[in-house]
């Protein structure tokens, strides 16, 4: 084990994560979570700040490789990409122990190592309601039906009382 991740067998740690700022980045390591929406032509600041600006956002992953990064399953992101990720993890703060991830480091028989920078905004909750401006609470939404409305959805609105965290 290594900061609190259990190595598969055959896979060696990745590097330990390093913090800029708000933003905690994770070398060799891609993260899972629903894709909230992908950037191209950008940097690793870049890719976290849009982390950050989205109450949605749980992690982020970024490609900095200018060949692309393979993503082990045959995918190919392009060169200075990022993807804001959605996932649902348990309550409290996000941290490198409550993100799941597809891979992270190196696997020793083939020799791949993880190509993405995966990072997450330091202090962040990971489950918590973000109240809508509308004048009703999230537990009125969820009452009403509404979990499922993009406006809901789109703008990180509800996600303890919809279920989505």
């Amino acid at each position: 084990m290594h900061a609190g991740f259990p190595w598969p067998q055959g896979w060696s740690p990745a590097p330990p994560a390093e913090q800029h700022g708000q933003c905690v980045y994770l070398p060799n390591s891609n993260v899972k979570g629903e894709v909230l929406d992908s950037w191209f032509g950008v940097d690793a600041a870049t890719c976290c700040a849009k982390c950050a600006a989205d109450p949605a956002c749980t992690a982020s992953g970024y490609c900095g490789d200018p060949a692309g990064c393979n993503n082990g399953y045959g995918g190919i992101a392009p060169p200075n990409s990022c993807g804001t990720k959605f996932l649902k993890t348990t309550n409290g703060t996000i941290s490198e122990a409550t993100l799941d991830f597809w891979h992270r480091g190196t696997e020793s028989t083939t020799g791949y190592t993880v190509p993405f920078l995966s990072g997450y905004v330091m202090g962040r909750v990971a489950c918590t309601d973000l109240q809508p401006q509308d004048g009703f609470i999230c537990a009125q939404q969820a009452e009403w039906g509404k979990c499922s409305e993009a406006w809901i959805t789109s703008g990180g609105f509800c996600r303890k009382s919809c279920g989505r965290c």
